[in-house]
């Protein structure tokens, strides 16, 4: 369901920004460096990042096929919420881990869970108006717009990869959106702008959690966000429920379908499990990178379960949004690391 990883606390860049989302993680900076165990740290690390996509590319699928029985989203992203929160409450509690270690940042904790409930309340609009794939792939132009916001707010330049990256992000949503045609379709424009505005929204996420976050608990941000996503989903069900008289839930549907509804809610929690376990093994720039294959499992969903084979301009789309992207991430992190390496023999030089 999107990329839903935060980069570990440092400086922001394209790489590090595919590591992110919504809630539990930061582990990344405390992976082992030695020589002997990276292979073995990537590789598992991979296997894991490989799990947590599938697991939400599932829960999207899951998420499509129980509405036309009766399940809206909202009610489905208010029981996962729900679900996340008291979770969330008892491990902190169980583990001593403070709501908040410093006083100072409840303002911009309160940023952070509204940012994260609005990201969530997108994804699942999203992905309930348009076909899985799609919906996937415009989540997955975050990165985008974490470069984006990256300078505009804290004036870091881009760069050849970056207008790369914009390049391709932008181009590949034209197609896999079919943008041309969705003006005349109200459903397809509302998931779109949603697909869109999760990208945006969990990139401004990245930015506070880096800049205004740094002290705090990852748990303490899952909590605040999933307590905004109660109060988010929760109003849209009332007022579905009390204004259009529309029924958000149903008990009459099939023991497979109730089984669906109830897997959507264990889907975000394991996913991220599985994620932040992934990132916490390796910093390897191809764990990152394996986030995209999301989006290849979601099409492969769309077309076995769902029976909505995608067309031609979306596998396109889709082939310039993870192709584009993944080059220009590589690209990126060569940069760094022969920046870093300059830096480190001029400071060498510089001693000597």
């Amino acid at each position: 369901m999107g990329p839903l990883i935060e980069p570990e606390h440092g400086d922001i860049s394209d790489k590090e920004t595919l590591m992110s989302s919504n809630d539990l993680r930061r582990g990344a900076a405390s992976a082992p460096d030695s020589a002997e165990s990276k292979p073995n740290q990537t590789r598992r690390a991979i296997v894991l990042v490989l799990m947590a996509g599938l697991v939400a590319s599932l829960q999207g699928a899951a998420i499509q096929l129980c509405a036309p029985v009766g399940f809206q989203w909202s009610a489905l992203l208010l029981q996962t919420c729900a679900l996340g929160f008291f979770a969330s409450v008892l491990i902190m509690r169980a583990a001593g881990i403070p709501y908040l270690v410093n006083p100072s940042n409840a303002y911009s904790m309160g940023k952070r869970g509204v940012l994260g409930g609005l990201a969530n309340l997108c994804a699942f609009v999203a992905i309930s108006y348009l076909d899985l794939g799609v919906a996937n792939c415009l989540m997955f132009t975050m990165p985008l717009w974490t470069a984006v916001l990256a300078y505009f707010r804290l004036g870091q330049p881009w760069g050849y990869a970056d207008i790369m990256l914009a390049g391709v992000s932008l181009g590949g949503v034209v197609l896999v959106s079919e943008l041309w045609l969705s003006f005349d379709h109200r459903s397809s424009l509302i998931g779109i702008i949603a697909g869109v505005v999760f990208a945006m929204v969990n990139a401004d996420a990245v930015l506070v959690t880096n800049t205004e976050l740094r002290d705090e608990h990852p748990l303490s941000m899952t909590v605040a966000i999933m307590a905004a996503g109660v109060l988010f989903s929760g109003a849209v069900v009332i007022v579905q429920e009390v204004f259009y008289q529309e029924s958000t839930y149903t008990f009459s549907a099939g023991p497979q379908y109730q089984f669906l509804a109830i897997s959507v809610s264990f889907g975000l929690p394991l996913m991220l499990v599985f994620r932040n376990a992934g990132f916490a093994c390796s910093k390897d720039t191809s764990v990152a990178q394996v986030l995209y294959l999301e989006v290849v499992m979601s099409f492969c969903w769309q077309m076995l379960l769902i029976e909505t084979p995608p067309n031609t301009y979306q596998i396109a789309g889709a082939t310039v949004i993870i192709v584009g992207s993944i080059t220009a991430m590589s690209i990126k992190a060569r940069m760094m690391n022969n920046n870093a390496v300059a830096s480190k023999g001029s400071i060498a030089l510089e001693r000597a």
